[in-house]
Order: structure tokens, then C-alpha cells, then sequence
């Protein structure tokens, strides 16, 4: 047989994959739940920035629009699709968040002004923190898995193949052998 297939069949492996795959199912788990508050997070706090700024900006255009004043809403606009990064001037492409708030100065509604924000920056940012937590998972799972390998191979494997080598000689004949681990 081949060293695989005995490690395969040894004791300390079977334990080994008995500890390993609970530690990474659990470590799984817990990345998608970390992964799905990450990315409420970026949701709620991108949802909360874009209705302050459609109001502050319904605010800004509410007297040109009340008083016809086309060059104040045209201003308020264009200072905001001029700005670099901006998210407004791409609104039909890709994954939005739509916010809209009222026009109204005072307590009269004169209409609404709406702004979508390109989300498909936080969707690469979210799966690269998911990369990141898995690779970070992974490894803290093999060493988790490498110590309690190391330790089920000296401490419970290791004087077991011991025991078994000595019970193999006393069944050949031989008496004079020191049977170790006896207490």
C-alpha cells in the first residue's frame, strides 16, 4: 500500500477530517454572515448619504423652481455633474439606488428631485472583502487543522503504532521486549 492510503486510513487522520470539516463549515458560516452584514451596512449608510444629499440639493433648486428661475436648478445641477465622482450622471447604467425627495420650499411640494447612485463600486468592494475573509478563513483553518494533527500524531497515533509494534513482537515469540506507555 501506498503511504497515502495508510495515512488515509490512520486514526489521527480520521480524527483530523472529524475536527476539520465542523471548523470549516463553521468558518464558512460565519464569513457569509459577516459578508451580509458588511454589505447591509454599505447599503444602509450609501441609502442614508444619497437622501441627505437629494434633499440638501431639493432645498438648493426649490426657489428657481418655484420662481421659474431655470438658471438656479440648471447651476445646482450642473455644480453637482461636474463634481469628479459623481454617480449622477450615470443613472441608466448598472446597479442603482434610487432616492427621490420633494422640491418644496416651505410646506408647498413643487415637485421631486431623484438621483440614482451607481452601487457596483460597493458590490466589488463587498466581494473583495468576501475573497479576503475566505483566504483569511482558510488559512486560520489549516493551522487550526495542522496543530490538532500534530498533536492527535504524538499524543494519541504515535504511542497507539508504539503499543501495536511491542503487541506484534510478544505475538511473534519475543518476551524480552519493553512494552512502553504502561501506566
Amino acid at each position: 500500500m501506498s503511504r497515502f492510503t495508510d495515512l488515509r486510513r490512520s486514526l489521527g487522520f480520521k480524527a483530523a477530517l472529524t475536527m476539520a470539516v465542523p471548523v470549516l463549515l463553521g468558518i464558512a458560516a460565519l464569513i457569509a454572515l459577516q459578508l451580509y452584514s458588511l454589505k447591509s451596512t454599505l447599503y444602509e449608510d450609501v441609502e442614508r448619504s444619497a437622501k441627505a444629499t437629494v434633499q440638501l440639493l431639493g432645498k438648493q433648486m426649490a426657489g428657481g423652481v418655484k420662481w421659474g428661475k431655470a438658471d438656479v436648478v440648471a447651476k445646482v445641477y450642473a455644480d453637482l455633474v461636474d463634481e469628479p465622482d459623481n454617480e449622477v450622471s450615470d443613472i441608466l447604467v448598472g446597479h442603482h439606488l434610487i432616492v427621490a425627495a420633494p422640491i418644496s420650499p416651505g410646506d408647498e411640494m413643487i415637485g421631486r428631485l431623484a438621483m440614482a447612485i451607481d452601487l457596483t463600486h460597493l458590490e466589488a468592494a463587498a466581494f473583495q472583502k468576501m475573497v479576503q475573509g475566505a483566504l483569511t478563513g482558510l488559512v486560520l483553518a489549516a493551522m487550526i487543522v495542522g496543530v490538532v494533527v500534530v498533536f492527535l500524531m504524538r499524543a494519541v497515533t504515535g504511542p497507539i503504532r508504539q503499543v501495536t509494534g511491542v503487541m506484534t513482537e510478544l505475538a511473534g515469540g519475543r518476551n524480552d521486549v519493553d512494552v512502553p506507555h504502561v501506566g
